[in-house]
């Protein structure tokens, strides 16, 4: 990965030799002659279509494949970014990748059938955790569970890096060694009417193998490959909601048209310009929203809207630039329980931004739930 890092930043006659080189070097293996086609394609700045993104995504996931090879497409795709057919056919190669067995049935409505509840959301915060600002992801759970009638379902895993600070795996064994995290939705549907305070924690590894292989790869890969994005997509529950955080500005468009056209998700919500890593907003600028609707012809009725201090009267505050020291998922999680059991945590700054993020992830909900734009 670091080498590859350092290839891209060469003129493009140097990085195409050089790639050449890597393709000629690495060792063959069944079905290497595609995916080396398909990497000389991508090398040749050819656009794939849908289908043809789908076969490089299977490829890429197998572990009969050379992962020098792998790496070098997926550094392919994140340095000329990937069109919407190209998004659109590695989700669904990311979708073949679940582990059926387990998470294929139940699912959806069933599942809340089981429950007794409304709906049921998938939560899907960055894996790699944050440096200068707390998640409190296990709090939206709780709030999404009693104000929207919700079974939640959180996404998490080992943090694939670049960055290894706490993160909602991390966050969610701090809260208990217990934590509920689900073997299979069998779990999630035998719970009934008691689910989880916190909602359910879904591993990476256990719905996905697939996924699950690519996180040590991603360790030694010095930038974000696509699956830092994608991987919030692997739909483990039949959810209907989506709620997820964006990287950069154009990704909240992108990340809604990947909902609304490679998935099976009825709404989507993704927040950005919040405080990195997580999905809890900003007490120094005002978030911006996000938010997809499925209409009876497959498309989404789309709603963005900012959601700032102002807007949930509380206090501006400057954010903090630096890293910060000592963060740790024990302390968060003493913050958490405290926030839960009494409506305060003891860190102003802390329960400013819980209560900042629930206020707008509620004007979010009431579009998801009944169209309505407040």
């Amino acid at each position: 990965g670091i080498v590859l890092e350092l290839l891209m930043e060469q003129s493009e006659e140097s990085i195409r030799a050089a790639c050449l080189a890597l393709l000629a070097a690495a060792p063959a293996a069944a079905g290497s002659a595609s995916l080396r086609g398909l990497a000389l394609r991508l090398l040749d700045g050819h656009t794939l279509s849908r289908e043809e993104a789908r076969d490089l995504g299977r490829r890429l996931f197998d572990p009969d494949e050379a992962v020098e090879l792998q790496v070098l497409c997926a550094h392919l795709l994140r340095v000329r970014y990937e069109t919407m057919d190209e998004w659109c056919g590695l989700l669904d190669a990311q979708g073949e990748t679940l582990d059926t067995g387990r998470f294929g049935a139940p699912r959806g409505r069933d599942i809340l059938a089981s429950a007794g509840k409304a709906r049921l959301v998938q939560l899907a915060e960055p894996f790699d955790g944050t440096h200068r600002s707390e998640s409190f992801a296990p709090l939206i759970a709780r709030h999404l569970q009693q104000r929207w009638g919700a079974v939640v379902v959180s996404q998490c895993g080992p943090s694939s890096g670049p960055k290894y600070g706490p993160n909602l795996l991390q966050l969610a064994l701090a809260l208990s060694p217990d934590a509920p995290l689900a073997a299979s939705n069998l779990d999630i549907a035998e719970a009934g009417a008691d689910q989880p305070a916190f909602g359910w924690y879904v591993t990476q590894g256990d719905a996905s193998g697939g996924l699950g292989r690519w996180g040590p790869i991603r360790r030694n890969v010095v930038k974000r490959p696509f699956l830092a994005t994608a991987e919030k997509y692997l739909d483990t529950a039949g959810a209907g909601v989506l709620l997820a955080s964006a990287f950069h500005p154009s990704f909240s468009d992108k990340m809604f048209l990947m909902a609304e056209r490679a998935s099976a998700f009825e709404a989507c919500v993704i927040v950005r310009r919040g405080c990195e890593g997580s999905l809890g907003l900003s007490l120094a600028r005002p978030a911006e929203f996000v938010c997809g609707r499925r209409r009876p012809d497959g498309t989404m009725e789309r709603f963005d809207f900012a959601f700032g201090p102002a807007d949930a009267g509380v206090r501006p505050r400057a954010e903090r630039e630096q890293q910060l020291e000592g963060l740790s998922a024990k302390d968060t999680a003493g913050k958490i329980r405290r926030f839960a059991a009494a409506g305060a945590s003891g860190d102003a700054v802390f329960d400013d931004r819980v209560a900042l993020t629930l206020a707008g992830l509620d004007v979010a909900m009431e579009f998801v739930a009944a169209g309505r734009r407040l």
